[in-house]
């Protein structure tokens, strides 16, 4: 019997919507839709989910203050304006892997990544689409 959820990927995160408080928990990136859930201060408790086709925006940037000790996160902005901040506890690398997780998603052939001087790719100015 195959697998409930087969395209089922898990990150360990803390992520924030429109400033609010901060929640620890999983993000979960299922065939259409990002699944959010977890705890906040005073054990109040979220579950949320973001279908993938009403994302407007998604980009690798600063969070606008730091969380779970990192101040790079992916930056999410739905349909509704609504936008929500996450950062992994996994590390650096696991974002850039679910950027190109949602990007399959999305049917999309190639990100629009801004290189630094360097040459290298800027996490800072990574956009997936807009």
């Amino acid at each position: 019997m195959p697998p409930a959820h087969p395209l089922l990927v898990t990150y360990a995160v803390v992520w924030n919507e429109e400033g609010d408080v901060d929640f620890a928990g999983s993000l979960e990136l299922v065939a259409d839709c990002i699944v959010l859930s977890g705890t906040a201060a005073e054990a109040r408790e979220s579950h949320r989910r973001l279908p993938i086709a009403e994302l407007t925006d998604a980009h690798l940037g600063r969070l606008t203050r730091r969380r779970g000790g990192h101040d790079k996160g992916l930056l999410l902005v739905g349909s509704d304006g609504g936008r929500v901040e996450i950062a992994s506890l996994d590390g650096v690398g696991a974002l850039h892997e679910l950027a190109e997780q949602l990007e399959a998603q999305r049917g999309k052939a190639a990100s629009q990544i801004r290189r630094g001087a360097d040459g290298e790719a800027d996490p800072s100015n990574e956009t997936l689409w807009t």
